[in-house]
This record gives structure tokens, sequence and C-alpha cells, in this order.
């Protein structure tokens, strides 16, 4: 919604690294045991959602799911579904599920959006997936392709995922606790050594394994040293809570929960997961506010000669212009017609912004808020896949204005120009996803 030379139809280009997901070719038990073969099969939970459960979800996704692109048989298609499971699993979560992006075969470098993510399609299977697993269901996606979904067919697929990214974090916390035990030498840790364990690991990215594997250190000063490590990192800053701070907050949440022993452990792991991932939120949102500080006349972009090297805590924009370009966050030519500019919105919910999870599975990214304010507002008015100018405008209009930058006269140009895309179809109307 910032940058001012981007139309609504470029929405769901804003990061060329859109992180889809596999498309539900197998039953929810054998989905799960592809992804989660390489860590360990005793920690699979493959139950299905009874009737009202999937009643219930099928309600939260219809908005996103009537607004998808439709196939030849006149239902969404595989790449439209995978895309909605990632904007769920976004929405519920933070989490990008990343380690099962499908890239079109044939896209060429300026292919963008949900048309570009159909025909031909290529696995790029995550670390630690066995490659027999990763063909078998390259081969099932391959097959099926052209097949359309229903509603209950999408909301079963969305299950999936959550089961997957559900047992992923299972595994992490088991981890902790072995690595805990050893650092403590019982068979039963405390929690606050519990919880430093599993921030240690969650933070440590796919990292984690070679910190619970390192030979020759004591465990006890290993897992101490971690701990400090980690505290520096994250430091203290304007409403950026410090580690202490989020571990002692876990371990009030876990007691007023109620639960003991074993259950009460794992709810102070999971919630200390929630405190760190909206820790970084708000990091994500304080680095926005910084380069959005340096774009006064809001056009929703920076140059990238004057932004190069901003920093904020432990962010900095450093990457090159041929990352950005890939990343989608360059445009050639700045707002200032000087040199090239970076696409603020675009940069902050790219992949810079992301931090790999242990599973390899999935990352936590910078909310998108364009996924997270403008399409709910633009799905709910249009009830479809397909809308008018008008339709687009009342449902766009407050986000636009709330901004703030934008005079009377940049909002008359927006919506005209959203008039003449209309224009160009058939129907007159747009694309809400596309």
């Amino acid at each position: 919604a910032e940058a001012a030379t981007h139309t609504l139809s470029d929405y769901p280009t804003f990061s060329l690294l859109l992180h889809s997901l596999m498309r539900m070719a197998m039953s929810l038990q054998t989905l799960a045991m592809v992804f989660l073969s390489s860590v360990t099969a005793s920690t699979l939970v493959t139950e299905k959602l009874p009737e009202a459960g999937l009643i219930k979800l099928e309600t939260m996704i219809r908005p996103m799911y009537e607004a998808l692109p439709r196939g030849a048989g006149g239902l969404p298609e595989a790449s439209g579904v995978r895309y909605l499971a990632r904007r769920f699993l976004a929405r519920q979560s933070g989490l990008s599920v990343s380690g099962l992006d499908l890239v079109p075969a044939h896209a060429g470098p300026n292919a963008s959006g949900l048309a570009a993510a159909r025909a031909q399609e290529l696995l790029r299977a995550p670390a630690g997936l066995p490659a027999a697993d990763a063909a078998a269901l390259a081969a099932v996606l391959g097959g099926a392709v052209g097949r359309g979904f229903g509603l209950r067919e999408a909301a079963q697929f969305v299950h999936a995922v959550e089961l997957i990214v559900s047992n992923a974090n299972i595994v992490l916390m088991r981890k902790a606790h072995t690595f805990s035990k050893r650092a403590s030498g019982k068979v039963s840790p405390k929690l606050p050594m519990l919880l430093g364990a599993y921030a240690v690991l969650y933070m440590a990215g796919d990292h984690a394994d070679s910190i619970i594997t390192a030979n020759g250190v004591d465990p006890l000063k290993l897992l101490e040293h971690e701990v400090s490590d980690l505290q520096m990192r994250l430091r203290g800053g304007v409403g950026l809570e410090p580690l202490e701070q989020l571990l002692a907050a876990a371990a009030g949440d876990a007691a007023r929960s109620g639960r003991v022993g074993g259950a009460k452990a794992r709810e102070g792991m999971r919630r200390l997961r929630e405190r760190l991932d909206g820790r970084h939120a708000r990091e994500c949102g304080q680095f926005h506010s910084t380069l959005k500080s340096m774009d006064p006349k809001g056009t929703g972009q920076v140059q990238f000669v004057t932004s190069y090297g901003t920093s904020k805590h432990d962010w900095a924009l450093l990457e090159t212009p041929e990352y950005l370009r890939a990343l989608g966050a360059l445009e050639e030519r700045s707002s200032r017609g000087v040199g090239p500019g970076v696409l603020i919105p675009n940069y902050v919910v790219g992949m810079s912004g992301c931090r790999v999870q242990p599973d390899r599975l999935s990352m936590v990214c910078c909310p998108d808020k364009c996924e997270s304010e403008v399409l709910p507002r633009l799905e709910a008015v249009v009830g479809g896949h397909r809308a008018s100018p008008k339709q687009v405008w009342l449902a766009t209009r407050p986000v636009l204005q709330a901004e703030g930058a934008r005079s009377a006269a940049a909002l008359r140009a927006l919506s005209a120009e959203l008039r003449e895309l209309a224009l160009r179809s058939r129907d007159r109307r747009l694309a809400v996803h596309g």
C-alpha cells in the first residue's frame, strides 16, 4: 500500500520469493510422513480434524478461497491452494513454510503472480528430506496438475500443513529437553533451564543440531555460553524485550496455565516461541519505520545509494542491487530519478527479514501489511475472484488514507489507474489474485 508506483494488482508479487506450498495429493498421514521422515516417525500426529473443526476451518479460509483464480474445471488449482495455505499459516502463526517452494520451470525473470505457478512445476526440497521422498512427491505433483480443489479439500490441506509444523515443533521441544537434561544432569530439568535451552535452539535456526552435537564441551558450560550469547543478540531496545524478560514471562505463562509436569513445560516453550516471534515482528516494524523516515514524500521507496548500510539493532541493508532485484525490492530508477531505488515494503517482507527455523521446513518472516490488511479487506468486499474498480477502491482507500502521506490528487490518480487497468480486461474487472 506504500509504493505509489505499484497498483493493487501487483500486491501478490510484492515478494518474488512467495513461499508456496505443496498440494494435497496424498492422505494426511502420507503427507506428514513425507515431511517428517528426516526427523522421527515417533512424533507424528496424523489424526484427522473432526467435522466441526473442518467446518470452522472452512469458514476461516472461505474469503481467501473464493478470491482465488479458477482453472478450467471452475475450481482453484494447486498453485492457488498453496498460496492460500501459505497466507493462512502466516496469519495464524507468523510462519512461512519455505522448504517446499514450487518454482515454475517455464517462468522467466519477469514471471509473477499465481498465473506463473501453473503447468510444469519443479520441487525444491528442504534440506534433510530423503531424495526418494522428494522425487516421489515431485512425481505426484506433476501428475496432479490441473486438478481443481474444493473448499473441503483446501481445508484438509491447510490442516495437513498445520500438523507438519506442529510435529516439527514437538521435535524441537524434545531436543531442548535432552539438551537441558544433559546440562543439569537431571531427568527432569527445571523450567528456567529448559526454556533457556529451547530459546537457544529455536533462535539458532538450522544450526541448532550442531549445538546439541558439539563434542568435547561440558553441556552445562555450553548451554550457559549459548544463553549468554543470545542475551547479547537480544539486547534491549525501545519496545524490544531482552531475553531475560522473555524467559520470565514465558515461565509465568506456564505457571498460570494450571498445567503440571511435561504439559507445563510444553506450554512454557510454546508461549516462549510466541513471544520470540512477537519480538521479531516488532523489530521488523522498527526497521520499516527507519526506512520510511528516509522517505518523507511517501513514495514507498528510498534511494539505494543513500539507504545502503542503514541499520537498526541487528538489521542492516547490506544487500547488493542484484540480490534486491531478484527479491523484487529494486526499482531500476528511484522516485527521485537518480540511480536505483529500494521498495520499502518489498524489502522488509522479503527473504532478508526471515529467520530459518530448526526444522528447515519453515521460516519466521516479517508481517506483510498488504496480506494482513489490504487483501483481507478486498476479499471480504468482493466475495469472488474478479473485482470491479469500485470494489477495489472501497476496500483499499481506508488503508491508503491511514498512511497519511498521500495527497487528494495522488489518491485520485490511483483511482484512475484502477479504472484504466479494468478497461484492459474483457469483463472490465480485475483479478483479486493472479
